[in-house]
């Protein structure tokens, strides 16, 4: 553990910003090559030319070569979780968003324009045969007869529901919920209750054939019926249960055989004859979301593996998300190379700075939203996820550990005695191998606390972040106190990270807090940030040197002189929304977003800018001396052939402030940079050959 004093010195020395870019900002992250695929597919949708469209948790992205290759379309969405696609056949395409409405794709420019239903968690879309547009949600159907100029909420039959899916038959709309088929005449003006003969009501998907059969899938709570057909609009409902079993039917969808297609659990069961008969193809690990026939192939969007895609009706499968970016959940570094991260579809490991990618245990993946992950003493890798926890190591697979219920787990962490700590709705549970121990934390209105971050200060100290407090518990004791930071009696503690006798706090309303006596006493640290930063994560580097990412509004990085939280986004475009930080013991250093996957910013192999990597024994930039500086700077530099040298140097702002070009003989020699000019503040120094290119770092005290 570094002292105070080293880790002062380390900020001081070592504080700088990397530039890698040729421009004036530098692009200090880059994108990373996956990993792609984990992510929840909820509609697929092809256009007359064959352009395929797929709606993810993830934003919209389209494919040109039949579902093979996938680039991003989803510029301009509020809310990247997409529910649903509709093609009309004028060619216009529309997209629901969970939380953010309609959108319309405005294709010259590539780019999704608001239609309305703004902050409307959106699930559905259809088209009533005289063009009317009804829009599914949470509460209402929303019908809109002028093109999605103007909107009318409306309820089905008096009922508030939960709309999952909507179909058309020419003579009615047909609406699956949370309380039954519903169905409209009059193109969704009204709605009336259709559901008789249906046991379990909770209804995931609705389809119709050209035989005037209408379909409906369902998700039992007791193992009832999950594939119903009426042949009368609704009026009067049959089991068509199949022999397999698909637990629940998330999707309905009509082939371009003539059959119908049911996506289910590990398999898409299909019938030739209207239900009387079923068969099985066995199709992912994962729910079946989303089928779609582009005339050569068959696509199927998982719940977590992303596309799959075949060519022979499903006889074979193979695995299509290239390029398909997945949500991120969380990123741990461990030894030079070895990244762990967490996405909606399971956990992804690199051993190769994220070069390429592998799901952890392939031939047996764990299909669940993975919050957090960590490697125990024993080298076994503990995942947090929307079920529990769950251990895995390569002679067993993952293994389920508990807690009781399997609850959903925020965050985990490990005492040094390697107790397993996961925070969860009413508290903390904590694992010492063969038992769990439940700690809840109520505060002073009686109410349990939602945990999100848990932490074990160097001192065993527990603390525990909520959703609108966060709380300690001192090692040895049993009791929670209330922590506060200055004079806000309480901080919404959503991660910590600890340097030395330094605990930092991620909060959603107060910026940063930091604590030097074991959690006992916090202030705000820093400023720099506008107060409307939701911090995600909290993460020092391998100099001490402390980082946040927050929600919407990048990656900060400290100035340890000013105490200014200095925005480090540089490279990441439009993904600001981060959600978890890692760094490695080389420096190398990587950012998970909700929208852009995984970006990382290495250090131990430096790329120049048209990707070529650094060649020691043909070229060579020494530590710069002296540092801090005052008039010039001097550098050793050895390149092996002759020929034109830049020298750069770059501000914290990514700014360049010196740039000299000269002709240079091969060789081993030391240059000289003026920085007299300059304030005083930290400094990065570029040095670039025709394919070559280095970094430094350095201050400046003028």
């Amino acid at each position: 553990m570094r002292t105070s004093r080293y880790h002062y010195i380390t900020l001081v020395l070592l504080f700088f910003f990397v530039a890698t870019s040729a421009q004036a900002q530098i692009e200090y992250w880059k994108p990373a090559p996956g990993p792609y695929g984990g992510t929840a597919i909820s509609d697929l949708e092809v256009t007359a030319d064959g352009v395929v469209y797929a709606a993810t948790s993830n934003g919209v992205y389209v494919s040109t070569d039949d579902g093979r290759n996938w680039t991003d379309a989803s510029d301009g969405l509020v809310v990247t979780d997409v529910r649903d696609l509709m093609i009309r056949e004028d060619g216009s395409m529309w997209a629901v968003a969970y939380g953010a409405g309609l959108f319309k794709w405005n294709a010259p420019v590539r780019r999704w324009d608001s239609a309305g239903l703004a902050q409307t968690f959106a699930t559905s879309i259809v088209e009533s045969a005289d063009g009317n547009l009804v829009v599914g949600s949470i509460g209402f159907a929303y019908l809109s007869v002028d093109n999605g100029i103007s909107w009318q909420a409306k309820s089905l039959d008096g009922f508030q529901v939960n709309i999952q899916d909507l179909a058309n038959n020419n003579s009615y709309l047909f609406a699956a919920s949370s309380l039954g088929v519903f169905r409209s005449s009059d193109s969704g003006e009204t709605w009336e209750f259709a559901s008789f003969g249906i046991q379990e009501l909770d209804i995931r998907s609705v389809e119709t054939d050209l035989q005037g059969n209408v379909y409906a899938g369902v998700a039992p709570t007791s193992g009832g019926c999950v594939l119903y057909r009426s042949r009368g609009n609704g009026s009067i409902w049959t089991c068509i249960q199949p022999t397999t079993d698909p637990l629940l039917v998330p999707v309905l969808k009509m082939g371009p055989n003539g059959f119908l297609y049911a996506g289910g659990y590990r398999n898409v069961l299909y019938t030739e004859n209207g239900g009387n008969t079923w068969q099985s193809i066995p199709a992912s690990g994962s729910t079946v979301d989303a089928i779609l026939f582009t005339g050569t192939s068959m696509l199927i969007g998982s719940q977590g593996l992303g596309i799959l895609r075949s060519e022979m009706a499903g006889s074979s499968w193979e695995v299509s998300n290239s390029g398909m970016q997945s949500r991120i959940n969380s990123v741990t570094a461990l030894d030079s190379g070895r990244i762990l991260v967490g996405t909606e579809g399971g956990l992804f490991q690199s051993t190769d700075y994220s070069d390429s990618w592998d799901r952890v245990h392939p031939s047996d993946p764990l299909i669940q939203p993975i919050k957090k992950s960590l490697v125990d003493p024993q080298g076994r890798i503990i995942a947090a996820t929307a079920a529990g926890i769950w251990r895995h190591d390569d002679q067993t697979g993952w293994q389920a550990l508990g807690p009781p219920g399997m609850p959903s787990i925020k965050d985990i962490t490990l005492r040094e005695n390697g107790n397993i700590l996961a925070s969860y709705y009413s508290g903390i549970y904590e694992f010492d191998g063969s038992n769990w121990f439940e700690w809840m934390i109520q505060g002073f209105d009686q109410g349990y606390r939602d945990v999100t971050a848990v932490h074990v200060t160097d001192k065993g100290t527990v603390l525990a972040g909520a959703a609108w407090d966060s709380w300690r518990q001192v090692a040895g004791s049993r009791g929670w106190d209330l922590m506060s930071a200055g004079s806000v009696p309480w901080f919404d503690a959503q991660t910590f990270a600890q340097d030395g006798n330094t605990i930092l706090g991620g909060t959603k309303f107060l910026g940063v807090v930091q604590s030097q006596d074991d959690g006992a006493t916090w202030a705000p640290l820093g400023s720099g940030l506008m107060g409307r930063e939701d911090v995600q994560d909290v993460q020092f580097d391998h100099l001490g040197r402390a980082h946040i990412g927050t929600y919407g509004s990048g990656v900060f990085q400290l100035n340890p002189w000013t105490k200014v939280w200095v925005p480090v986004n540089y490279g990441l475009e439009d993904n600001h929304r981060v959600i978890s930080l890692a760094f490695d013991a080389d420096g190398n250093g990587y950012v998970g977003t909700v929208d852009g996957g995984l970006y990382r910013h290495i250090v131990s192999r430096s790329v120049s800018v048209e990707g070529v990597e650094e060649v020691p024994d043909q070229f060579r930039v020494g530590a710069p001396y002296p540092n801090p500086v005052r008039t010039a700077l001097s550098v050793p530099f050895f390149h092996l052939d002759s020929g034109v040298v830049e020298v750069e140097v770059f501000d914290m702002l990514g700014h360049r402030v010196v740039y000299e070009r000269s002709i240079r003989p091969g060789g081993d020699q030391e240059l000289s940079v003026s920085v007299n000019s300059l304030a005083s503040g930290s400094y990065v120094l570029r040095i670039r050959t025709q394919d070559q290119v280095g970094h430094r770092s350095f201050i400046v005290l003028n």
